[in-house]
């Protein structure tokens, strides 16, 4: 639930204590503080465009809300999901599959997700090369092909989480601003045809840590880039980061006993990072 605001800023300022599932299709919001409040629902976690919202909800003192729009809610018509089948390179169906955080397959390697237009969606499961779908908009069958397991391993001056830890500082005190500094590996081959915007989602996130546990094909190259999220409320946005000759990653045919150490300047990422923020800034 968010307070009543015009629609567009409704969708940015969600305050209200997360919902509490009580049964079957049936969840509650506890302990909401009195006021005019409205209600956004959107089919999955991260999904910008809602399938509903509601304003006009009145909660009053510690009186229970029952506002006839909500009850029931019927989303069946609004919601509109696709079968999503996942197998191996032999047909057989791949169970505890991954489309994004929130949607295993079964089974029968079967999962069914909400439709997306322009978010696009990973596909992962363990011992296998993950896919990127660029949008869902209709039943589909994606083959996951195995791959090699490497692990690599960020070298910067100071260490990695040192490196958040001052990005982190500097956006809180140069502007007032929630940040957190993430890098990923993206392969090459998608660089030239992925919009900035959806890089973070087709490249292999790096632990804060600065390990990167990645299952890939042997001498595929990646490139390594940053992105900088800024949260607002319990909204986010993603600026990706440049900086002149970021490394490039070549796996080697065979997986090494000891990680992969990739070495990354500090002084480069950070300026990159003070760059944007100084950008953010001068536009709040």
């Amino acid at each position: 639930m968010v307070p009543q605001t015009p629609h567009q800023e409704l969708l940015e300022r969600i305050q209200a204590p997360d919902p509490v599932a009580v049964g079957e299709n049936i969840i509650r919001f506890e302990r909401v503080p009195p006021g005019d409040w409205g209600l956004v629902v959107s089919p999955a976690i991260g999904l910008p465009t809602p399938v509903a919202a509601f304003v006009g909800l009145k909660v009053v003192g510690t009186e229970t809300l029952l506002d006839p729009r909500l009850n029931p809610l019927d989303l069946r018509n609004t919601i509109k999901t696709f079968l999503m089948t996942v197998r191996d390179h032999r047909g057989h169906p791949i169970e505890g599959a991954r489309f994004g955080s929130e949607f295993p397959t079964d089974a029968t390697g079967r999962s069914r997700i909400p439709a997306m237009s322009n978010e696009g969606i990973g596909v992962e499961a363990e011992g296998f090369m993950r896919e990127y779908l660029t949008s869902v908009n209709r039943d589909m069958e994606i083959t996951l092909v195995r791959g090699r397991d490497y692990e690599v391993q960020i070298d910067i001056q100071g260490g990695f989480v040192a490196l958040v830890d001052d990005v982190a500082n500097l956006a809180a005190t140069e502007g007032g601003l929630s940040v957190h500094l993430y890098l990923a590996a993206v392969p090459i081959d998608q660089v030239g045809t992925v919009n900035p915007e959806q890089r973070r989602g087709r490249g292999f996130e790096f632990r804060s840590s600065g390990v990167l546990p990645l299952t890939a094909e042997p001498g595929k190259t990646y490139t390594i880039g940053a992105v900088l999220a800024v949260f607002k409320n319990d909204a986010s946005s993603h600026v990706p980061l440049t900086w002149p000759d970021s490394p490039r990653l070549t796996l080697p045919a065979e997986p090494p006993e000891k990680p992969i150490l990739l070495r990354l300047s500090r002084d480069a990422v950070f300026s990159a990072a003070r760059e944007a923020i100084t950008g953010l800034v001068e536009k709040k």
